[in-house]
């Protein structure tokens, strides 16, 4: 999609900057369905920086932005586990799986990742999309119900009809904000935990995290206080 970045100059004006594409980098739990954490980048690529951001922000508590958007909010029962589930905070994962995206495999980043959360490692057999489902259909039904409704989207493809039905040509009055979409973005992941989805016996992704953790007592693995204390972690 394209939107606008708003940048005030030294002299008080206003300059708008379009922006063509965003990627959404998130960590997606495999038992609940449950998004834990995520980073924006910026750019026709994200590197390893945008990845090690995205680990770091699934580890560290969420903090819930402060929306300039009238009326937006998260829905009753929506939220990140970090913020809604007591004990998930600095929680550690066993196995981090990802595809093969070279900004992946960077190895100071694996390293890091590895002794500081204390998991392995898994990219997948080599060119199974199957091997990744959960998380390429949460991003189907993200660009179908979110990305495709906004206004200046590029759609899935060039002919894509979501491109012709909200195409604001050169207004870029009309295109949101940076700020917006991160508003944005940041409620819809939410309220995407606080949703029922298929597989989970009628549960949302969090209720499916409270049951199972209180089914294993509660047992979960967290940083170490001394680990937490250092800024950046995994950078």
């Amino acid at each position: 999609m394209r939107l606008t970045l708003r940048i005030d100059d030294p002299f008080g004006f206003e300059t708008l900057l379009v922006l063509h594409r965003v990627w959404i980098l998130l960590l997606l739990d495999v038992a609940t369905r449950a998004v834990i954490g995520y980073a924006l980048a910026m750019g026709r690529e994200y590197n390893k920086d945008d990845v090690a951001a995205a680990l770091q922000a699934s580890l560290m508590p969420h903090t819930a932005r402060a929306s300039k958007i009238p009326a937006l909010a998260v829905i009753p029962g929506g939220g990140f586990p970090s913020e809604a589930i007591p004990g998930t905070a600095w929680a550690c994962w066993g196995t981090f799986r990802f595809d093969a995206a070279k900004a992946h495999f960077a190895k100071a980043t694996l390293e890091r990742l590895t002794q500081v959360v204390g998991c392995t490692t898994d990219n997948g057999p080599l060119g199974q999309k199957n091997e990744c489902a959960l998380i390429e259909r949460f991003f189907d039904q993200i660009a179908s119900h979110f990305a495709h409704r906004l206004p200046a989207t590029t759609g899935s493809s060039p002919r894509a009809v979501e491109r012709v039905l909200n195409d604001v040509g050169e207004k870029a009055s009309l295109m949101m904000t940076l700020d917006e979409l991160e508003d944005v973005i940041d409620v819809v992941l939410a309220n995407y935990n606080g949703e029922s989805h298929g597989g989970l016996g009628g549960r949302t992704p969090l209720e499916a995290m409270q049951y199972l953790l209180a089914k294993e007592d509660g047992l979960l693995r967290t940083l170490p206080m001394a680990r937490r204390s250092t800024l950046c972690p995994l950078q």
